[in-house]
């Protein structure tokens, strides 16, 4: 009789997260493969494909990282401390173990409830915050435990083009004069598709001494994906995008930078 080996081993989904991490699974780094495993959001309510927003682990950092379209960083956990991660001091007072491991063959991290009786598990939610989710028997639900990060609208473009996030209510809003894309996908607070204008704007017919911009105050630009140009007023930057077809909009920084 041949002595029986161990099974091996070839694929597992814990290896392979959606939008999902349960308590147990690892999301980190294989060293040896130079594979990362990464929460992806879904690409809507009903539609599981992947979606604009991920998580993962940042290898060179140690921290996590939030990212819009696998490209832009928005959110960072800070370095793990050897109990949390350095920017989330909230952990240290849920009901969750948290483990951070480093070694030769991988880089990862999971997490395990103190009570194994709790149902738990993170969320790469639609909106581009990851979430903590507890099931709560007398509600028959899901609980929010933590969002991070903490307010919708440090979401990268989470409002979509042309629209607007308020801290106020965690809701978005659009522009004057334009509307939602999808009114469908916005009445279920679904709101990466953004707005279009109501009118069109005929570049050709407007004149700086008829026409004008509507101003916004008390508004937060995302992070810069515009053209920087030197000017020595807001005058200047207000005129410079008006004799540019291309340019929708304008900010004056107060100095130099339009």
């Amino acid at each position: 009789m041949s002595n029986s080996s161990a099974p091996l081993l070839l694929w597992q989904s814990f290896d392979y997260p959606t939008d999902t991490l349960l308590p147990g699974a690892k999301l980190g780094y294989d060293k040896r493969t130079q594979k990362k495993s990464v929460l992806t959001s879904w690409k809507h309510f009903y539609d599981p494909a992947p979606g604009l927003f991920s998580l993962e682990l940042d290898p060179k950092h140690g921290q996590f990282v939030l990212k819009w379209k696998r490209t832009t960083r928005y959110w960072a956990s800070g370095s793990w401390n050897g109990r949390i991660f350095s920017s989330v001091p909230d952990w240290l007072n849920t009901v969750y173990n948290y483990s951070y491991t480093d070694n030769e063959n991988e880089l990862y991290f999971t997490y395990s409830p103190f009570n194994r009786a709790i149902a738990s598990r993170w969320n790469m939610g639609l909106s581009g915050q990851v979430q903590q989710l507890s099931w709560s028997d007398s509600s028959i639900a899901w609980t929010l435990l933590w969002s991070l990060p903490r307010e919708r609208c440090e979401v990268y473009a989470s409002c979509g083009t042309f629209g607007v996030c308020s801290n106020a209510n965690a809701s978005c809003n659009c522009l004057s004069g334009f509307k939602p894309r999808s009114t469908g996908d916005w009445n279920s607070k679904n709101y990466s598709g953004g707005c279009v204008r109501i009118g069109k704007l005929q570049c050709s017919d407007i004149a700086e001494d008829n026409d004008s911009f509507w101003m916004n105050f008390t508004m937060r630009l995302p992070i810069p994906q515009y053209t920087n140009v030197t000017v020595e007023d807001a005058s200047q930057c207000r005129s410079t995008c008006f004799n540019s077809c291309s340019c929708n909009a304008y900010t004056y920084d107060g100095s130099s930078n339009c």
